[in-house]
């Protein structure tokens, strides 16, 4: 079995994407040094995060037995996992099917065993992916969330002052 990602006494339990009237709520369900906690909060997510929901959904149309070209029409919003012992055993994908002319229905993927020789299991591949993605909600679970460097917005604003000050045939260092 695989041992799954454990940081600092921390492994997830879930972590969903979730619209609501009021916005998008990312919903992370974790253990941390044996203690069940949780976190519901409306900040957005580090890029790699967004970056390996989509990438999931490769995974997902496998899963469902779905031909290649309705990867359009699923979206992954998080993954469920199952652990004993602090073992990870299994891992839901949670998400959503856009039928056509239709609200997206939910959709819970079935549980795969979280190991690469098992033929209803993932992929080397796969499970590397969903490792970085359990690092990546680990991360969230500990208060990372995609911020704007105000440094690097200086930086940039300067830049492009230096660079039209160039342009303009001025120097004025």
């Amino acid at each position: 079995m695989a041992e799954g990602i454990v940081i600092d006494g921390i492994y997830i339990k879930e972590i969903n994407k979730k619209a609501t009237r009021k916005g998008i709520v990312i919903v992370c369900k974790y253990v941390e040094n044996g203690v069940e906690k949780s976190v519901r909060d409306n900040q957005r997510l580090v890029e790699r995060f967004e970056e390996i929901l989509k990438e999931l959904k490769f995974i997902g149309i496998r899963n469902l037995e779905l031909p290649e070209f309705l990867i359009e029409r699923i979206i992954i919003t998080g993954i469920e996992l199952k652990w004993k012992d602090e073992e990870l055993k299994e891992c839901k994908l949670l998400g959503l099917y856009k039928a056509p002319h239709s609200i997206p229905i939910e959709t819970k993927f079935y549980s795969w065993i979280y190991q690469s020789t098992n033929e209803f299991g993932y992929t080397e591949n796969d499970i590397k992916l969903l490792n970085e993605f359990q690092e990546q909600a680990i991360l969230y679970a500990k208060g990372v969330r995609e911020q704007i460097s105000l440094i690097d917005i200086e930086n940039k604003a300067f830049l492009s002052e230096h660079d039209v000050m160039k342009s303009e045939g001025t120097n004025n260092d």
